[in-house]
């Protein structure tokens, strides 16, 4: 028997499948959301600064953005029930180290082996979705990898927010545990038995090895530039380093005939445009996602709960919305879901930049709504428009790529925003602690970070606007 919508016909199996799917999207979402609520009183707890304190979002997100092409290649041997049930086990001994932790340092080492332990979830997320589903079920199938991320963001903070109020930070990763073992259970009985390709492509370790080594380079330079010097050896080292992992990389991957990452994909213009307005629009809303709670405890002093709540509004709408457009967008064409939705989204970041705190709620909460709308209306029509345009043979590691892109995004967006921020609230190149900034100088540093948004979301227009709808067939 199976289960069928306007142009969609999904097996029992297929939506087994997809449960489990929705559920590791879901822990994900819901661990990074539950911590970001924590990140102004874990800031205040050891007096740091708002970059600082961002390592245990980049520690990660950088973990997942490096190592999940290299499970994605595994995944798409056709090791599914394996890596998820791994990924799952190892996300849940992450947040037992976390729980465990005594030390900052020892925290960010646990959220690096929760981050290894997503990137096995979410590569082999990413290759169901295009294995699973028929090529007009694809913006449906990547709307509910979309909810089910959109639904965990949104309990996060309303849950983050009630724990943290009884003055232990440990159980923000208690709650999570539960939900992790819940997945372990839910892979090993929904799954079905991995069917191994037998004639798999030899893998390519050290591009693999070069493209991780390029991403944590990248991102501590970014983070570390703001307070430092170009000349100073803590960032011209690693900006040397960063460039010869990156160019080895481009010279590996383009004299191999079967490279890690198969840049020869990017010769094709509708993919290049795509993952590249992607990759904008995830930096984007990430760099938003990080300095929303900070804005929110500085500027309305906010207790834990409050903040949660307020927090819980953007993916909630998000999670209504995404399975919906990515229906419609099967139906009436992706593209157009796409403009309207970065066109909405610099609307959205000038009104961030004029916002007065002496307004009232209100206003804050139509405009996390509003961002949620925006956000639901592209999320699950790119992810499937970027498999659409890219030829069948490339399809599942373009998938991976997509997720692997907005990982990276997302450390680019903490980093970069955090960085900006960091530079528009300095005092003669002074670096102020989060606790020691006043509500004026916060706001303003928040409304020129928030226009920077802004220009980047022009661009993403752009990129959107002259990609036309390209059906599968012409890809080809």
């Amino acid at each position: 028997m199976a289960i069928s919508l306007p142009n969609q016909k999904f097996s029992k199996q297929t939506l087994s499948v997809l449960i489990t799917v929705f559920l590791a999207c879901f822990i994900d979402g819901f661990d990074g959301s539950i911590l970001n609520t924590a990140l102004p009183f874990i800031a205040q707890a050891f007096d740091a600064d708002v970059g600082t304190v961002s390592w245990l979002s980049l520690a990660y997100l950088l973990t997942v953005a490096g190592t999940i092409l290299i499970f994605g290649k595994f995944a798409s041997y056709g090791f599914l029930k394996k890596l998820f049930v791994s990924g799952s086990v190892l996300f849940v001994i992450g947040l037992l180290i976390c729980l465990a932790a005594f030390s900052f340092p020892m925290l960010i080492a646990g959220r690096v082996v929760q981050g290894a332990g997503a990137a096995m979830l979410l590569s082999c997320a990413s290759v169901i979705c295009v294995r699973c589903l028929p090529e007009e079920g694809r913006g449906l199938g990547f709307g509910i990898v979309t909810v089910g991320t959109f639904i965990g963001i949104a309990l996060g903070p309303v849950l983050g927010g009630f724990l943290l109020s009884s003055g232990s930070l440990k159980l923000i990763f208690l709650a999570n545990l539960p939900l992790a073992i819940l997945c372990v259970i839910s892979a090993l009985l929904l799954l079905p038995k991995d069917i191994v390709d037998k004639e798999r492509k030899k893998f390519d370790i050290f591009g693999a090895l070069l493209l991780f080594a390029s991403m944590i380079l990248g991102v501590y330079v970014l983070d570390t530039l703001p307070k430092a010097s170009i000349s100073d050896f803590t960032v011209l080292i690693p900006v040397l380093l960063f460039a010869v992992c990156f160019i080895l990389f481009i010279a590996v991957s383009l004299k191999k005939k079967e490279p890690f990452f198969n840049l020869r994909i990017f010769k094709i213009k509708a993919v290049t445009l795509t993952l590249l307005a992607s990759v904008i629009l995830q930096i984007v809303f990430g760099g938003m996602l990080y300095l929303l709670p900070f804005y929110i405890t500085n500027q309305f002093h906010a207790d834990s709960v409050l903040c949660g709540s307020l927090l819980l509004i953007e993916p909630a709408v998000t999670a209504v919305l995404g399975g919906l457009f990515g229906y419609l967008s099967d139906t009436h064409g992706k593209r157009i879901f796409c403009i309207l939705g970065s066109i909405l989204l610099i609307v959205l970041y000038v009104w961030f930049a004029l916002l007065n705190p002496a307004w009232g709620l209100i206003p804050f909460i139509c405009m996390l709504a509003f961002s949620g709308v925006c956000y639901s209306m592209i999320n699950g029509p790119m992810s499937g428009r970027l498999v659409d345009v890219t030829p069948k043979s490339e399809q599942e590691t373009t998938a991976t790529i997509a997720v692997s892109c907005m990982y990276l995004s997302s450390v680019l967006g903490t980093a970069v925003f955090s960085a900006l921020f960091t530079a528009f609230t300095s005092t003669d190149g002074a670096v102020v602690s989060f606790g020691s900034l006043s509500e004026e100088v916060f706001r303003l540093g928040f409304a020129e970070t928030m226009l920077v948004g802004m220009l980047c979301m022009i661009l993403v227009t752009f990129l959107f606007f002259v990609i036309k709808e390209i059906r599968m067939k012409k890809a080809e």
